[in-house]
């Protein structure tokens, strides 16, 4: 547990990179992840660095991460591979640095600006918790996050994944593809296509149905299953039946192989053919005479283990040393209302914005600011609770300027008449003290000014219109299948509640 106590992690210098000339036909772009420095140590009451001593019950940990960003250079000036010893040189220069990142290189562009946080965690490491303080306290301090996105950043992001896209749906025909440039190899491409089609759509389709194929489909999986049931019986199988089995993986794909499996294990175990599980069955029940050379057994345990049961005994010690556990300490009852675990989260600012750089001079298409954002989350383990408090200080909303005119305020809050200062109050508990519900949310918000302004709503359908030539079927048909297993999933958990009936 001494060296657990201690355990410290830096890490420092981060820079990973991606180029692309392929993507976008405008220009190339590069995609990047800099982190500057990344720490975790013990610390004394202070937050100083320190040797924990191994007696001492309280262990305080600090984490520390400056400069984390991530940027996308559009257009940006790619040219010949450097050297190793050039590249190591460019990726330092590119890391953010300086407190805040206030020495940032030029010509970057962020989508996350370099952020810094702080992570402070009080540990309890008694086998029996003090009930005054939590077993876990950690609490997240993170100043501002700062979150841009440009219009041409945003048609770098799009072409990407539509070349991912078309990768992924090229896939299946990539083994018709010939290995000749196009120019002056116009019969072979023509070929491709044509086989590509034919192969994979009309073949397949004729194939799949029809009868014959049905049947010798359904033949090699009943094969399968016999010789796999085969292998399960015994400890090994001879060289013929394995090249059969194999011969059977190559025709079959993977779903029907592994249906076929676990239909040929449930098989095997009622019909007590399996071997693994008549070995386990065996070791476990023992023969007529383990009760003779039950004592043996435990002699010649060295013979497998390495360790007599001195040895062993004193080992599990020593384990149990390092993790903090005792057999002979009973498991305590903590009570209902004893918070073990505890973490807050506090920012300060949390900016969004989205900028259109097609224009001269670029300008802010619309931008979020939300400030003094508190969460804060609890566990009570006596009473199997947990809690969330979430608070939100101003929620801004700018739009899109007019020409030699301020950005508007297009969503606000206004001072109202309730008696909290916070623009949000939120806050959701189970099990809650007093006993009255399962579950209890409160929330409170202060009154929102929303207004309509039509310069920003054209120019937010702007930002976000896709080029000409980018489709994105594949994404499209994950975000319906997400959202259909969001709405399935919606429809079980609402069935469940009504079944346990809680009281909300």
């Amino acid at each position: 547990m001494h060296i657990v106590k201690n355990i410290q992690v830096f890490v420092s210098n981060i820079h990973i990179r991606y180029e692309d000339t392929l993507s976008n036909e405008d220009g190339p772009f590069s995609v990047g992840i800099t982190l500057e420095n990344l720490s975790a140590e013990s610390v004394d009451d202070n937050w100083q660095p320190v040797v924990v001593d191994s007696k001492q019950s309280l262990v305080n940990k600090l984490v520390r991460l400056d400069n984390l960003a991530l940027y996308l250079n559009s257009h940006d000036k790619i040219g010949e591979l450097p050297t190793p010893a050039d590249w190591v040189n460019i990726a330092k220069a590119g890391i953010a640095k300086g407190e805040f990142g206030g020495n940032v290189p030029e010509s970057y562009s962020y989508v996350i600006e370099p952020l810094t946080l702080e992570t402070k965690a009080i540990l309890d490491t008694n086998t029996v918790p003090n009930l005054s303080i939590p077993k876990v306290f950690v609490e997240i301090i993170m100043k501002e996050l700062g979150l841009v996105l440009s219009r041409h950043q945003f048609k770098d992001i799009m072409r990407l994944a539509d070349n991912f896209d078309r990768m992924q749906t090229n896939s299946q025909f990539r083994k018709y593809k010939p290995f000749v440039c196009v120019a002056g190899n116009g019969r072979a491409w023509w070929n491709y296509a044509i086989r590509a089609v034919l192969e994979e759509d009309v073949k397949r389709q004729s194939r799949n149905w029809s009868w014959q194929h049905i049947v010798n489909h359904r033949m090699n999986c009943h094969k399968y299953l016999l010789l796999y049931k085969e292998k399960l019986s015994h400890k090994s199988v001879s060289d013929k039946v394995q090249k059969e089995i194999d011969h059977y993986e190559e025709i079959l794909d993977v779903l029907n192989i592994t249906i076929w499996r676990k239909q040929a294990e449930i098989e095997t175990k009622k019909e007590g053919t399996n071997y693994i599980l008549n070995q386990q069955r065996k070791k476990d029940e023992g023969g007529w005479f383990s009760g003779f050379f039950g004592k043996k057994k435990s002699k010649d345990s060295k013979a497998v283990t390495g360790l007599t049961k001195e040895e062993e005994a004193a080992e599990e010690q020593k384990l149990y040393a390092a993790i903090g556990y005792s057999e002979s300490e009973a498991p305590v009852k903590l009570p209902a209302e004893y918070v073990a675990y505890k973490l807050k989260f506090a920012q300060k600012r949390i900016s969004v914005k989205l900028r259109d750089d097609t224009i001269e001079p670029a300008c802010c298409v619309s931008s979020v600011s939300l400030e003094e954002l508190f969460v804060e989350l609890g566990y009570r383990p006596g009473a199997q609770a947990v809690s969330v408090l979430t608070k939100l200080g101003n929620f801004t909303v700018l739009g899109c300027p007019v020409e030699n005119q301020s950005a508007p305020e297009v969503v606000r809050s206004v001072a109202g008449e309730t008696d909290i200062a916070e623009y949000v109050n939120a806050s959701f508990e189970t099990n809650p003290l007093d006993g009255k519900c399962d579950q209890r949310i409160k929330l409170t918000v202060q009154p929102l000014e929303v207004i309509y302004h039509a310069n920003t709503i054209e120019n937010l359908m702007n930002f976000f219109t896709l080029p000409e030539d980018v489709h994105l079927s594949e994404i499209s048909a994950a975000a319906y299948s997400q959202i259909d297993g969001l709405r399935n999933q919606s429809r079980t958990n609402l069935s469940y509640a009504i079944e346990t009936r809680t009281v909300l």
